[in-house]
């Protein structure tokens, strides 16, 4: 419900550590950069176990508590048994793509200043709110412009590139699809950035190219593998929250594979959280009746799980509260909505080095 709490994390990389050393599950999907992760993975002995995670997540999960998982992804990669390392995600998060980007461009000479025009996706997020368009147009434009002008030049020049400064095909194949994704992702215009539930339709097109990555991830790379896919819980929901239409990641995973999918939400009662869009920290304590962490806490336990087809939990099937702090309160109905609830009692901004 948050990527603020140190504890969700190193729970997280608990479960997943069992699920791969108990349940056979060998291939961890993350809500991070497609291409940063996959092009690393590919090269995954150049990386320390720090250097991987910290090139290929979003800064928020550069954290301590996930850097055990980190040691065993890397640890087994030298195994026959490896636990598989990838992601979905069409915002690249860190360097990977980046470093890649810039080889390109000097190779074939293309004129881009990548450190700052990577960032003009954001940049156009951010104009959304704004009621002049003018910015916006200006962004997204330019950003359309540069990625179209960069997958001709990748088309054309495969020859070239493959494998002087893409080392296989693989990689010209993870390059060629992210900047397929990054026009996709901005193609629409001004009038249309909002849909009928309110929701930026900027980040509806990601979560719909972050189901095609999954699809292709699934059944290109891994056809075979039992998935773990590490996301908020608006990414990884089966249904919906309540006032939502808009369809978000999960919503087309349960659809496409249906019971092969579960679903499970975590949630906190208490505690502190770090805000990863201003790094401020903030304190919060959901104890409302129809909190749905107030309804789950269990005082003797470290923490609570419910499987959401327990008949003997009525709540279950009433509307209830809960707090994910990215997108603030939401209602839902909890078996409508995921498989499984997990709620510790307290949670505390993570550590980061």
């Amino acid at each position: 419900s948050t990527h603020g709490v140190g504890e969700f994390y190193e729970l997280k990389s608990k479960l997943i550590e069992y699920l791969y050393t108990k349940l056979d599950f060998n291939l961890i999907i993350f809500e991070s950069g497609f291409a940063d992760i996959n092009l690393a993975w590919d090269e995954v002995v150049q990386f320390s176990p720090q250097s991987l995670r910290d090139t290929t997540l979003f800064g928020n999960f550069q954290c301590q508590e996930i850097a055990p998982l980190f040691e065993l992804i890397k640890e087994k990669s030298k195994q026959p048994d490896p636990l598989y390392y990838s992601g979905v995600d069409v915002q690249s998060t860190n360097g990977v793509f980046k470093s890649k980007i810039k080889n390109i461009c000097s190779v074939l000479s293309i004129q881009a200043d990548v450190e700052n025009d990577l960032g003009l996706y954001f940049k156009m997020y951010r104009e959304a709110y704004n009621t002049d368009s003018t910015k916006f147009i200006q962004y997204r434009d330019s950003y359309m412009n540069l990625m179209s002008q960069m997958l001709d030049e990748i088309v054309q020049n495969k020859n070239t590139l493959v494998p002087n400064i893409i080392p296989n095909d693989f990689q010209f194949q993870v390059i060629k699809r992210h900047v397929e994704s990054q026009i996709s992702l901005v193609n629409f215009d001004y009038s249309d950035r909002f849909t009928d539930d309110n929701s930026y339709l900027g980040f509806v097109i990601r979560d719909s190219l972050m189901f095609e990555n999954f699809k292709w991830i699934q059944t290109k790379l891994y056809p075979d593998e039992k998935i773990i896919l590490w996301g908020h819980n608006s990414h990884i929901e089966k249904g919906y929250v309540n006032n939502r239409t808009s369809k978000w990641l999960g919503n087309y995973i349960s659809q496409h594979y249906g019971d092969e999918y579960y679903s499970l939400g975590m949630f906190v009662y208490e505690g502190d959280t770090r805000l990863h869009w201003n790094n401020e920290i903030k304190s919060f304590k959901n104890a409302g009746e129809s909190n749905l962490e107030s309804l789950m806490l269990n005082n003797e336990m470290k923490f609570s799980f419910v499987s959401t087809s327990a008949k003997e939990i009525p709540w279950l099937n009433s509307e209830v509260i809960a707090n994910e702090f990215e997108n603030g309160e939401v209602t839902f109905v909890p078996h409508l909505r995921f498989d499984g609830l997990l709620t510790i009692p307290k949670g505390s901004v993570p550590e980061y080095e």
